[in-house]
């Protein structure tokens, strides 16, 4: 039975290679429509590209609860831009689908 591969554990590392370090700073997007649950899987990303000098904004429900939460993860620094997103019972009632073609959620709102 052949045996399974073995890896060399001295060149396992968590941290980036020397030339993603230098990389120049860039401007990186996170967009989300409703729901803590969209947002809480992304801090630690939000968080690792702060620290490696990026800059971060986040375009999501202009519900304050969202920037509160950053700000309790130590994520002050995300750029939040609260954009109106259709109510979670009206989106229900029209279906994802059809809103997509009106460009998603994050576009949609009831006047």
């Amino acid at each position: 039975m052949p045996k399974a591969p073995t890896t060399d554990e001295s060149k396992m590392t968590s941290r980036p290679p020397d030339d993603i370090k230098k990389m120049e700073p860039r401007h990186i997007a996170f967009a989300f429509s409703q729901g803590m649950g969209h947002l809480k899987p992304m801090m630690p990303y939000m968080g690792e590209m702060l620290a490696r000098g990026h800059n971060v904004t986040l375009f999501c429900s202009n519900d304050p609860i969202f920037r509160l939460e950053l700000e309790k993860e130590g994520l002050s620094k995300v750029l939040v831009i609260g954009v109106e997103v259709m109510k979670i019972e009206e989106f229900m009632k029209k279906s994802f689908v059809s809103t997509l073609p009106q460009g998603g959620p994050l576009f949609v709102s009831e006047p």
